[in-house]
């Protein structure tokens, strides 16, 4: 059997096993990132809109199916850069970005040229700069680079928290911690005496860290809503 080391030489298996840690520190730097006045009143926003590519397109679909039961406005998820008409002032708007350069940082040009409130999420430093020089929140996300497509959990989390503060959504801390607590225990498992950590199959073990992570995290219709997107 072929030693699972060289079937993984980027270490996803160390990121997927860092996600109960990655879960609770995105939380954190999130409060930090949208402290103050960063984020709108919740009754200045009538829509909500969310760019992304990859493992930040799926962070925006996870952050809307969890929100729909809650939010009292739609909730658009884009895949482009191509952002919709009724993007105005009154949009909120997740620019979502875990690689270099991505159609995300088009699209917060194109919303802030609209007036809409953007916020920007990731680990692009196009979208970083964009955000710097438009006054925009911006909250890191990690990890970055070739592991930013583990990065699920850490991409979700921030738009969780930004829904929360403008007062659209529950407060996630619960949830989160919930969530990271049940995979640690699942983690944990993995890696003890006789567990199956390192194992060749990793894409199953990663795909079941993120099942965990759904399951934990989202209302009973939340997972089946989701993966149906």
């Amino acid at each position: 059997m072929t030693d699972g080391r060289y079937l993984d030489t980027l270490g996803m298996w160390e990121a997927a096993a860092a996600l109960p840690e990655q879960l609770t520190a995105a939380l954190e730097t999130s409060r930090r990132a949208f402290g103050g006045d960063a984020l709108p009143p919740g009754e200045a926003v009538r829509a909500v809109a969310a760019f992304g590519e990859g493992t930040a397109a799926t962070a925006c679909h996870a952050a809307a199916a969890l929100a729909a039961p809650h939010l009292r406005l739609p909730f658009w998820v884009g895949d482009g850069a191509t952002v919709p008409a009724f993007v105005d002032e009154h949009t909120l708007v997740f620019a979502v970005s875990c690689a270099e350069g991505t159609d995300a940082v088009g699209a917060a040009q194109e919303a802030v040229a609209r007036r809409a409130r953007v916020v920007a999420v990731g680990s692009d430093g196009e979208l970083a700069a964009v955000a710097a020089t438009a006054g925009l929140p911006w909250c890191p996300v990690t990890p970055g680079g070739p592991l930013a497509r583990s990065a699920l959990g850490g991409a979700t989390v921030p738009l969780l928290s930004a829904l929360a503060g403008a007062a659209l959504a529950p407060d996630p801390t619960a949830s989160v911690h919930a969530a990271a607590a049940a995979l640690g225990r699942r983690r944990d498992a993995w890696l003890a005496p006789g567990g199956p950590a390192r194992h060749p199959a990793l894409t199953t073990g990663i795909l079941s860290f993120l099942s965990t992570f759904l399951s934990a995290t989202f209302p009973p219709t939340g997972p089946t809503t989701f993966l149906s997107l």
